[in-house]
């Protein structure tokens, strides 16, 4: 039996799997049974398999801190269906009350005029957003999230509200998979509610929201369907591997502020083909950084206008901008009476015991004894050093910092709120293949379904386990629901509209697949020269010393060692590619997340070997990775934006490098004593050795070599054959053909095609300068390529006519 944490004797936590008696609850004992007896070399290799398929899902935080807060518990955490049934009742009657409460505060505010709610509480809070007010909403509230925890009594009492941003859907659904794929058996045995029907009838949901849209602006139906895009803070964030795993599973297109515009009202996605029109906003972002223009001015999280679009009823936000109004620290004072007030009803589930100090009969109950009551200041300036909403704890303070926080309450009594301190129940959860106990709050969500709502069964627990010495360690929890009878296990059948995204990409995402492409590109060539320098230099041991080192420096270059890894080095070309990787999560598939976690593994190798051998060995599974990369992207990609983005960047990049290394081994005339060996390793590195020995059977002649690198259309290493796929890739890129590519690509071809190599190749004492200006002039043209790719897809969009974003207007184009 797992005792309760250090600080506090268990008996005044509430167990969560065992009675008073110490005997496991009733849907425990299978679990306990099966799980919860297991030895520690189990329960280690169950930690490390939620690792390995977390990694595999693409939503474990690239960060070690990151992924320490965010661990996942192998131990799924059970609801009886009588707690389940008890929670679903609550959270939809919680719904109903905070979606009431938000259109008033934000319409009429009767419940001010009444005196239900203080005046103060509304007006006095950061949360209450007035460009909000009056802006015409469907629905305030689509998805709610409720953190709850049980007190020594064990009902389960709600300690707030997620209503702005409903966090955690991408991980609720990512911990359900990786639960599932581990217990199978448990799983099915203890028949736990699924899940998947929660997110259909988001996505119904949401659809219904654009349809609504229409027909309250007098339209039709967007002929291509509803577009619901998803705004997330972007790919710094830390939780943005899980929206990108959000976006991926219900299908939407993931973005960023910077992906948006605002166009005569409407709200259009940046995309490759030009702007597209964003029906519904599914927002990822905290109510104040959704708008520059109207909240707050430093913010790049939202588009400027998002808000004056919503009031032109031009585009639905889910949830609507303001409603992080009910997260309000001290609303909990007050639902009770807003509850018979808006429903007429009793609260099922009650919050936690809330005063507002600006009350002065609940101000001087809470100065009485502050070691009942955990203080939130409301505003930033209630107490030096205090941040709004952050939680002081009485209890823990020397007497002169009460006495402080006591004058602070006085001075401002209205910008103070306190909740009554509890310690939440206890969990069970592994901690390096050990069991112990830590506080659990669980996180319930709730879904907006026709008039009514629909609670997800189960939800995402939070464990705060403190380990001996202090540290605190924060480890989520699948939570699952059972079931009391059987289940259905088909979800409800969806007859949305079908939307043709197939030509669409956000230009975030295409610059991102164009980067993944250049740098992996780079990546494979300086693998390549490293393990031909390798070799040669096993061969030839003298060549360790020719030229003073000359060779060791271009391997050790090759690969990128010292603190400033060289561009185009393998070390260097690997973490630029695991970066852009991170804008184009959504759109990876499961099978190339492997692959760049697996490249992320060897590139921590190759930092960290020291050994040639152990280094060509590790260079050799990275080259074998890379190329696991290039097929997935030739024989699993649709050919669509996306595929064509990933293609120009290797093409673009594979022209450049060899223009390079003709450079450098051809316009220079080698010493005849290592022109074949020159000549052989320029080849290797180009993967055309093999191919120009098979052709040719002979020595290596300049004038073959140059054929099949430069000239050749069917070599696909060759200049033609990445000049001809970069022209044919660009035009089917969506929108209009882009002539400042297009024509510096032509002259490319065009001096490939009237090339005279013999010409090309005539020395001139120690150099070939007929060859160096050649390749100097394609140098250019493809740099002009490059150049203009980056304006035309990524830097911006130009300004066009947007008869698509407002279908049937009158008044010409323009911002």
């Amino acid at each position: 039996m797992v005792t309760g944490p250090a600080g506090a004797p268990a008996g005044l936590r509430f167990d969560e799997v065992h009675d008073a008696a110490g005997a496991p609850r009733a849907h425990w004992r299978r679990l306990e049974r099966d799980l919860l007896g297991a030895d520690r070399a189990t329960l280690l290799r169950a930690q490390d398999r939620v690792r390995r398929l977390r990694r595999n899902q693409g939503t474990l935080p690239a960060t070690a801190g990151a992924a320490a807060l965010r661990a996942l518990d192998p131990i799924p955490h059970l609801l009886s269906p009588a707690e389940a049934a008890a929670l679903d009742a609550g959270l939809r009657q919680r719904a109903r009350l905070l979606e009431l409460l938000l259109a008033d505060v934000y319409g009429p505010r009767r419940l001010v005029e009444r005196g239900v709610l203080p005046a103060e509480v509304v007006y006095g809070h950061p949360a209450f957003l007035r460009p909000c007010a009056g802006v015409p909403v469907g629905r305030w509230l689509v998805a709610l999230a409720v953190d709850l925890a049980r007190p020594p009594g064990g009902d389960w009492r709600v300690r707030g509200d997620r209503a702005a941003v409903p966090r955690g859907l991408g991980a609720v659904l990512s911990a359900r998979r990786v639960l599932a794929g581990l217990h199978p058996d448990l799983y099915r045995g203890l028949r736990v509610q699924r899940v998947e029907g929660f997110f259909d009838t988001l996505r119904s949901t949401l659809a219904g929201l654009g349809e609504g849209l229409a027909a309250g602006a007098g339209d039709a139906a967007p002929a291509g369907g509803v577009r619901t895009v998803i705004l997330s803070p972007g790919p710094d964030a830390e939780v943005f591997p899980e929206h990108a795993y959000l976006a991926r599973n219900l299908g939407y297109t993931l973005v960023s502020g910077p992906d948006l515009t605002v166009r005569r009202g409407r709200v259009a996605v940046r995309s490759v083909g030009g702007l597209e029109p964003a029906d519904v906003v599914l927002r990822l972002v905290d109510d104040e950084w959704c708008d520059p223009l109207e909240l707050r001015p430093d913010s790049a999280f939202g588009p400027p206008g998002l808000l004056e679009s919503a009031r032109r009823g031009r585009v639905a936000v889910a949830n609507a901008v303001g409603t992080g109004f009910v997260e309000h620290p001290v609303l909990g004072a007050f639902l009770p009476a807003l509850a018979r007030a808006l429903l007429g009803e009793e609260l099922r589930l009650a919050p936690v015991p809330t005063w507002w100090c600006g009350d002065d009969a609940a101000r001087a109950e809470v100065l009485g004894d502050l070691d009942r009551v955990v203080l939130r200041p409301l505003t930033a300036d209630a107490h030096p050093g205090a941040a709004a909403g952050s939680r002081l704890f009485p209890r823990t303070m020397t007497a002169g910092a009460r006495g402080r926080l006591e004058a602070a309450v006085e001075a401002r009594p209205g910008s103070w709120a306190a909740e009554e301190y509890a310690e939440a129940g206890t969990a069970p959860v592994v901690d390096d293949g050990r069991l112990a106990a830590g506080r659990l709050v669980l996180r319930g969500f709730v879904v907006a379904a026709g008039d009514g709502w629909e609670t997800l069964p189960g939800g995402l627990a939070r464990v705060r386990l403190e380990r001996p010495g202090g540290e605190v360690v924060v480890v989520r929890k699948d939570v699952w629901a059972l079931a009391g009878g059987p289940q259905r296990l088909a979800g409800p059948v969806l007859t949305l509209p079908q939307v043709d995204l197939g030509a669409s990409l956000p230009s975030r995402n295409a610059e991102a697949l164009y980067w993944m492409g250049r740098h992996a590109e780079a990546a494979e060539t300086a693998v390549r020269a490293a393990q031909t320098i390798s070799a040669e230099l096993d061969e030839s041991p003298e060549l360790a010393t020719d030229g003073g080192g000359a060779w060791g420096t271009m391997w050790a270059g090759a690969l990128g060692w010292g603190d400033e890894p060289p561009h185009h080095s393998v070390i260097r070309s690997l973490a630029d590619l695991l970066e852009a990787s991170l804008s184009a999560r959504e759109l990876l598939s499961t099978h190339t997340g492997r692959v760049l976690a697996t490249l992320e593994d060897r590139l921590g190798a190759l930092r960290a070997a020291t050994a040639p051998a152990e280094i060509d060995e590790i260079a050799g599974s990275t080259l074998t990775h890379l190329m696991a990369l290039v097929g997935l992207s030739a024989e699993s990609m649709v050919r669509d934006p996306g595929y064509l983005m990933l293609d120009i960047g290797r093409r673009l990049e594979r022209a450049l490098l060899l223009v390079r290394m003709l450079q450098g081994t051809l316009v220079p005339i080698p010493d005849r004593d290592i022109a074949g060996l020159t000549h052989e390793t320029l080849l290797a590195c180009c993967e055309s050795l093999v191919a120009y020995r098979r052709r040719y059977r002979s020595d290596i002649e300049v004038h073959a070599l140059a054929r099949l690198l430069i000239t050749d259309p069917g070599n696909p290493r060759s200049l033609y054959f990445q000049a001809d796929r970069l022209l044919a890739d660009l035009r089917r890129l969506p929108g209009p053909p882009p002539d400042e590519a297009l024509q510096p690509l032509g002259t490319v071809l065009e001096r490939l095609l009237m090339s005279d190599l013999a010409g090309l190749l005539a020395p001139a004492g120690d150099r070939r300068p007929g060859l160096a200006a050649f390749l100097g002039a394609l140098a250019g043209d493809l740099d002009q390529v490059a150049s203009a790719v980056t304006l035309r897809y990524f830097a911006h969009v130009p300004v066009q006519p947007l008869d698509l974003l407002a279908p049937g207007a009158a008044e010409p184009p323009g911002p």
